[in-house]
């Protein structure tokens, strides 16, 4: 599949709720077109929702591997 936009999202935090409302709005901002998301790391600390967060990541990533892009951060 060839992917038109591409999104880099970082600094996550383990804030999954607005980590979910930024997906969304940005599937919704590619108006239809093929959306890649590369996210680069800073995952946990800080945020309430860590687990949420990395369950999520994996599971997008593995039912996507191409559309979900996960890199390392160092967190």
């Amino acid at each position: 599949m060839v992917y038109s936009i591409t999104f880099a999202i970082g600094d996550i935090h383990g804030c999954f709720d607005e980590l979910e409302s930024l997906v969304a709005a940005c599937d919704l901002l590619s108006e239809g077109k093929n959306a890649r998301f590369v996210f680069v790391g800073d995952y946990v600390d800080r945020g309430p929702d860590t687990r949420k967060v990395i369950d999520f990541l994996m599971e997008s990533q593995h039912r996507e591997p191409d559309r979900f892009i996960c890199l390392r951060g160092n967190h």
